[in-house]
């Protein structure tokens, strides 16, 4: 039988934002992905050490994500996901770029569902504030250039999916702009690692948003050799975790910053994650020592797999 003209139109359903069950979603098509890009990510790894494992640190810290919401029951809700995630993300962190997607998960996860760009600006902001020294061409710029066409978008009345489109494809374009931004990029021929694992976040969040299964394709072979070591492979690789109270982490990112490079110290509810690259290991965790017992202290030679 032939609709009447006048019959209602089905209604739209323009989802709500992320919620506690987009997010879950979300974090278990993250995961995949990453698996999926590896490799990928290991080998164009040149910044700001060529150790190539960039992909292995984003696995293993999104592996502890998923491990721990796993663990909440199915009925949880949006606080307790986030929470949860967050936690995780900063207690397995390995890494600079396990540092920089604990940040961008916690700024995802920040304030209302519906309010996008905020979260993904909350998001920038995280990472840019995780560094002592916030580096352009890299994860800085990409969520920093995502962030304002999401709020672009969401200004000129965009729904959530449309706010999230916006996002993904400024970060892809800004992506592909960090080639020429950093030297060693340029030398190398590829785009920033840690760069390219949040765009990899953004189009999970994106697909799991909008409830339209992503393709998980592994990513373009890219040779291992077109990373080669830098000058400074002697030097040494410091991670740790404190439990301290907040505020901590400002005044401690700045002593440490004095000891070496590449130094990201973040915190959130007590938990401070502190990661750098040294010649003074020992200066490094002694600085942390100061305000509390350092606990999960990694040192590693940046020459055999230390992380970036």
């Amino acid at each position: 039988m032939l609709e009447s003209k006048n019959a209602p139109r089905p209604a739209v359903v323009i989802p709500a934002g992320l919620d506690g069950p987009v997010l879950r979603r979300a974090m278990a098509v993250y995961l995949e992905s990453l698996r999926g890009h590896r490799a990928e990510l290991d080998a164009i790894n040149v910044y700001p050490v060529a150790d190539a494992d960039t992909g292995t640190n984003l696995l293993h810290t999104q592996a502890a994500v998923q491990r721990a919401l796993e663990s909440l029951p199915n009925d949880a809700d949006r606080r307790t996901t986030v929470e949860t995630a967050v936690d995780a993300s900063l207690r397995g962190a390995r890494g600079n770029s396990g540092v920089l997607l604990s940040q961008m998960l916690r700024g995802i996860g920040a304030g209302d569902e519906t309010d996008l760009a905020a979260a993904l600006e909350a998001g920038a902001s995280a990472v840019a504030a995780a560094f002592a020294r916030p580096v352009e061409g890299t994860a800085v710029t990409v969520t920093r250039d995502a962030a304002a066409a999401a709020r672009a978008r969401a200004t000129g009345g965009g729904d959530p999916i449309q706010v999230l489109e916006a996002a993904l494809a400024a970060a892809e374009t800004s992506l592909a702009r960090t080639t020429e931004i950093l030297p060693e990029l340029r030398a190398a021929g590829v785009v920033d690692a840690g760069a390219k694992g949040i765009v990899l976040l953004l189009r999970a969040v994106a697909s799991s948003l909008a409830d339209d299964p992503m393709p998980i394709e592994a990513g373009t072979p890219i040779p291992v050799s077109s990373a080669e070591p830098g000058a400074n492979v002697v030097r040494y690789e410091v991670q740790y975790l404190l439990e301290a109270a907040d505020g901590a982490a400002a005044t401690l990112r700045k002593a440490i910053d004095a000891l070496g490079d590449s130094v990201a110290v973040v915190e959130h509810a007590g938990v401070v994650r502190v990661h750098a690259h040294t010649d003074r290991p020992d200066a490094v965790i002694a600085a942390g020592a100061r305000v509390a017992k350092p606990q999960e202290v990694s040192v590693a030679p940046l020459d055999r797999g230390g992380a970036t």
